[in-house]
């Protein structure tokens, strides 16, 4: 089941995605270590670091996604992301236990943190059993829009649900990458106004794409709430 990340969870999240975009990585390397996020943070119990979180899962990501980027721009990059987001809870009055200093990480404290992710990374790599290789749902949800003739507009939107629910849910862990390309195709339909999905109106129509109507009817009540959720003040 499907469940928003918590106060926590969430700061890792946030901290991958910040540092991905000072990195200027691409959207694959960056949606392939929230889901290392996702399964760390769904399968250990142990509290870990934030910030050795989001590195070891970006650093990790970039190896698979084969993006280029230097250990010490990543780490100084989500070493910032972290002072940004204390800055911000701070602006908001909400209390901060330890404060990170800021700066460029050079020096001896940069091997020491060097160290730290290389061990980090080891820990991840058993933390998912050696299950890098990552399946995103974009390729199937551009392949049906296609194949149904979506207009450009109901693929933006199913875009947008689909990178939100890679932030914000766990889907990725429970269910197909074509069912989830297929909810959010339905769900972005549902928001639509008119209907903008008139091919598929019946299961059969889906199962023709290689998915089943009650697999993306559970994921759809997921991301509804998703949506709802994330619209709520606070």
């Amino acid at each position: 089941m499907a469940t928003v990340t918590s106060v926590t969870y969430v700061s890792v999240v946030n901290q991958v995605r910040q540092a991905g975009d000072l990195l200027h990585l691409p959207y694959q390397p960056i949606a392939t270590a929230l889901a290392f996020v996702h399964h760390f943070k769904q399968t250990r119990n142990e509290a870990y670091p934030d910030t050795r979180v989001a590195a070891a899962c970006l650093f990790l990501a970039c190896k698979v996604e084969e993006a280029t980027v230097r250990t010490n721009d990543l780490l100084n990059a989500v070493h910032f992301a972290a002072v940004q987001q204390l800055d911000s809870a701070v602006i908001s009055g909400n209390p901060v236990s330890e404060r990170p200093a800021f700066g460029t990480i050079v020096g001896q404290e940069y091997y020491a943190l060097k160290e730290t992710l290389i061990t980090d990374e080891q820990i991840l790599l058993r933390t998912i059993n050696f299950e890098i290789v990552v399946q995103h749902p974009h390729k199937y949800l551009f392949n049906f829009g296609k194949l149904i003739n979506a207009k450009f507009s109901l693929i933006q939107m199913a875009v947008s649900i689909l990178n939100d629910s890679i932030v914000h849910t766990t889907l990725c862990l429970a269910h197909l990458p074509a069912d989830i390309a297929a909810a959010c195709l339905q769900v972005a339909s549902e928001l639509s106004n008119p209907l903008q999905l008139p091919v598929v109106s019946s299961s059969s129509d889906w199962g023709a794409l290689g998915v089943k109507q009650q697999n993306v009817d559970h994921i759809g009540l997921a991301l509804l709430d998703m949506i709802v959720s994330n619209m709520q003040p606070g």
